[in-house]
């Protein structure tokens, strides 16, 4: 198992006010070789999470997440429905690509018609819908539109082997949907959004993990919800919906498309890798693309 490196005990210890690094307790939660490991560190004072990133690209989205797009959420909650909360950042050091953050309380998400958990999809859904709605300039010089055609593109090429004639066929019908991008801005997105980093704390849902975190169309907080969680269970797309608010006929072409591109390249990903498990996602991600050709 990774070792807790001197500049996480600096971190932590400068996090908590200087707490001396001596005091702390710490447990992995999370240890990936090829992305990043997860501490809780606890102290009388009290309990942290720091993240060390591997590469400084899903380092500097998360940082950039947590310092200057999710400070600006507390104004969008209300006080008649439950709150979606977030991490709030303590401390970070560049140099190490670690973050220091507020120990986010609460479960995952289990799937199920339950009351708690359409309550908890429907505050995700104002969630999303708030992240989308910050005043962020899109100041990529690509056209959205264009810089969907080309991943398109891309990724078909790499997936064509992987595809049967019928299943290319359909899949070029959703891609020839790009032109809803047409003068869509980029704003601010998760873009890793699904349960699986959501935790549930009474009514209250948290969410975690924006190291994917960019700029880009909205749909793309939809995508991987739409690819494996709403097929299972429609009573959870129309909670999220609700929450959301319904899609227009251009942002449904767009979830389409990008749900077409993320089949391709999960499937192509998967083959590089030789990842059965991703292999799968790949699948149910074209089936339910698929289903909307």
């Amino acid at each position: 198992m990774t070792r807790v490196t001197p500049e996480l005990r600096a971190l932590a210890s400068r996090a908590l006010d200087g707490v001396p690094e001596d005091m702390f307790s710490w447990t992995c939660l999370k240890e990936r070789s090829k992305s990043a490991t997860v501490w809780r560190a606890e102290s009388s004072s009290g309990a942290l999470v720091l993240k060390q990133h591997r590469h400084p690209r899903p380092f500097a989205q998360e940082l950039r997440a947590y310092r200057d797009w999710l400070p600006r959420l507390d104004a969008t909650r209300t006080a008649d429905s439950p709150a979606t909360r977030v991490a709030r950042l303590l401390a970070f050091d560049a140099a190490a690509r670690a973050l220091a953050l507020t120990a986010a309380p609460g479960e995952r998400l289990s799937l199920g018609p339950s009351e708690l958990v359409l309550s908890a999809h429907a505050a995700a859904g104002r969630f999303a819908r708030a992240l989308h709605s910050l005043p962020v300039a899109d100041d990529d010089p690509l056209p959205l539109r264009d810089g969907v055609s080309a991943r398109l593109d891309e990724w078909h090429a790499r997936a064509a082997g992987l595809l049967s004639p019928s299943e290319r066929d359909a899949l070029q019908r959703l891609s020839d949907r790009r032109d809803a991008f047409a003068g869509v801005r980029r704003v601010p997105c998760h873009r890793d959004f699904t349960p699986d980093n959501w935790l549930l704390a009474g009514e209250d849902l948290h969410v975690l993990d924006f190291e994917h975190a960019r700029l880009d169309a909205p749909e793309a907080d939809l995508v991987k919800l739409r690819a494996d969680v709403w097929p299972a269970d429609p009573a959870l797309e129309h909670a999220f919906l609700a929450g959301h608010g319904p899609l227009t006929g251009d942002a449904a072409a767009r979830l389409d498309v990008l749900l077409a591109l993320h089949a391709v390249a999960t499937l192509a990903w998967a083959e590089r890798h030789a990842d059965p498990d991703f292999r799968a996602l790949g699948r149910r991600a074209l089936s339910a693309a698929l289903a909307s050709a």
